[in-house]
């Protein structure tokens, strides 16, 4: 824009006699100083390239992050490998199982971000299958974390690390509820006589 009025200018500067225009005009707006596009072209090159490096930088950090974050979240468990790169891989085997649903040992071997993906999905399983029967998984305004919590102590019980995850939510879900020690204790022996398969 500003070449084109300078043009324009010229070119009426012209046509009254006046051939150069005064270098100690000082126009409006401008600051009495023209910008050096070139100048300012290579410095807006430098700021760009000083922002690539450094976003460059940043994702190698994060990379390095995440690497090391897998190696910490990794485990072998039974063999199998647990969780890697934050993506949900339960363990498998015949120990990690009770009439083909995951039980304690499953449970243990899971890290703590997978059994809230774990608690998360068999939510949503039960709220899509089994309405009714829905609220034997809900515990009002407690958090996953704190089912989780409690599932943990759960199972730090070794009589217990048969009793499949599905029944330990819903004896765990029965405690938030106010369910009496009597009534957790015998859905508890229930529970454990099932997994011995009597």
């Amino acid at each position: 824009m500003r070449a084109i009025l300078i043009a324009v200018l010229t070119v009426c500067l012209a046509r009254h006699g006046l051939s150069q225009l005064d270098p100690n005009i000082v126009f409006k707006g401008a600051g009495g100083k023209v910008p050096d596009s070139y100048g300012d072209a290579q410095k807006k090159a430098a700021e760009t390239e000083n922002l690539r490096l450094r976003n460059q930088q940043l994702q190698q950090q994060i990379q390095q992050q995440k690497n090391a974050a897998s190696s910490r979240t990794g485990q072998q468990v039974g063999g199998q490998q647990g969780i890697i790169s934050g993506q949900f891989a339960p363990p498998t085997g015949a120990q990690f199982a009770t009439f083909g649903m995951g039980n304690g040992r499953m449970w243990a071997a899971l890290a703590p971000p997978a059994r809230l993906t774990y608690l998360s999905g068999m939510r949503d399983v039960v709220l899509l299958l089994a309405p009714p029967e829905a609220d034997a998984f809900f515990a009002g305004d407690f958090s996953p974390a704190e089912i989780a919590a409690s599932i943990d102590s759960f199972y730090l019980v070794p009589e217990n690390a048969r009793i499949p995850v599905v029944e330990a939510i819903q004896i765990c879900i029965a405690k938030f509820k106010g369910g009496t020690a009597a009534s957790i204790e015998s859905a508890t022996v229930d529970a454990r006589q099932r997994a011995a398969g009597r």
